[in-house]
């Protein structure tokens, strides 16, 4: 990791006397072993923002679950939003081993190409139980969202529409209705094609903040 990623990511928090760590860090080793996926890091790194409990609006993913598991989740659901309706599931994603590796070898003999859909998964090498927490995890950001109203932050709307996993998990949010007469905060809906879904805490990811450096210099 350079030591200007370093030097972004948040500091270990306090919460209650215990220690808790936040997922940045496994996201920038994630982001460094894959330097293509721009759009996804960009996600991921919003997404990870709303699972900080210090942010104003925020999950409890830091203190459910370790670092990792919760990066996964951010990173699984960003491909999932860079990728488009007509990808893979959630499921596919997360499951024990890939659909593909189930189908015979093309007949041309070269074995099949890497799932991409996968590469969290495969990288953090996660057993079953970890990828149940990652289930769990992917389950209350989607309901985090589905409860923000969507006058207000309007970039969320992508995530609406993706099922989340087959595994149940607890339900922790109640959505709050605003006043009518409220402003979208980021501007109208006609805004929201083709913008990043940011975290309604906001933030930069490190390859934006490594483009403002050089920029600046």
């Amino acid at each position: 990791m350079s030591p200007h990623l370093a030097s972004s990511l948040p500091p270990k928090q306090k919460s209650a006397g215990e220690n808790f760590e936040i997922p940045h860090a496994e996201l920038v080793d994630l982001f460094d072993a894959d330097k293509k996926n721009i759009l996804t890091q960009e996600f991921a790194w919003s997404l990870a923002h709303d699972s900080n409990l210090l942010s104003r609006y925020r999950t409890p993913l830091c203190l459910l679950y370790p670092p990792k598991i919760t990066a996964a989740a951010c990173y699984v659901l960003a491909q999932r939003i860079a990728d488009g309706p007509n990808s893979p599931s959630l499921d596919a994603r997360i499951s024990a081993s890939s659909p593909t590796s189930s189908l015979p070898t093309p007949p041309t003999h070269k074995p099949p190409s890497p799932d991409a859909s996968r590469y969290a998964i495969e990288y953090f090498t996660l057993s079953e139980a970890e990828l149940a927490s990652v289930a769990e995890a992917l389950g209350i950001l989607l309901e985090f969202y589905s409860t923000q109203d969507m006058k207000i932050y309007p970039h969320v709307l992508p995530l609406l529409d993706i099922p989340p996993p087959s595994t149940p998990k607890p339900y922790l949010y109640v959505a709050i209705a605003s006043p009518a007469n409220v402003a979208p905060a980021n501007g109208s809906s006609a805004d929201v094609l083709g913008r990043t879904p940011n975290s309604s805490h906001g933030g930069d990811t490190p390859a934006g903040l490594l483009s403002a450096s050089e920029v600046e210099s």
